[in-house]
């Protein structure tokens, strides 16, 4: 009997006959195996969304969320010193500085939504590096580049605090 005679039968239910396909893999599937797509009928291995793809950062992806986050981060970072001075000069002193954590944490939104909202170790390295790279620059701006400024423990607290806001924001999802 010539193969197009023959029946086709359900890759997960044997004892269904079936003409239906997955769309990406070909394998035959019954409607009760079945998910639907956009694209067509897809076994529920293939409509599976791979683990790789939420992990994994294209290179075009990686340097446009680098540059938003530490875009972001230099921005806020001058917002962030700005309002540290206007409380200081009302007397809530090192207070002020808790404002780092919710500065990191605008710099993980950002760095979430540019991803797509991908997980893994390189989006959290990215969010550190870009909270604390605008923190050094804005920094290094308003020292006028002397690298003295960064001998400053206060903005080492400062970069800590972000990083940990950043990596709470970034993990949190």
């Amino acid at each position: 009997m010539p193969d197009a005679a023959m029946p086709l039968r359900c890759h997960c239910r044997h004892h269904e006959i079936t003409s239906l396909r997955c769309a990406r893999c070909g394998v035959p599937i019954c409607p009760h195996c079945s998910v639907v797509y956009p694209a067509g009928m897809l076994c529920k291995q293939c409509a599976k969304p791979s683990r790789a793809a939420r992990l994994q950062l294209q290179p075009q992806e990686f340097i446009l969320a680098l540059v938003a986050g530490t875009t972001v981060s230099y921005v806020a970072a001058w917002l962030l010193l700005l309002a540290e001075g206007l409380l200081i000069s009302v007397h809530l002193g090192f207070l002020a500085i808790f404002l780092a954590f919710f500065h990191g944490m605008l710099v993980g939104e950002t760095v979430r939504r540019v991803t797509r909202y991908k997980r893994g170790d390189q989006v959290e390295k990215l969010a550190w590096l870009a909270a604390a790279l605008g923190l050094i620059g804005m920094v290094l701006y308003l020292s006028g580049g002397h690298l003295a400024a960064l001998l400053n423990l206060m903005l080492w607290l400062r970069i800590a605090l972000s990083i940990v806001g950043a990596h709470n924001r970034v993990r949190a999802y």
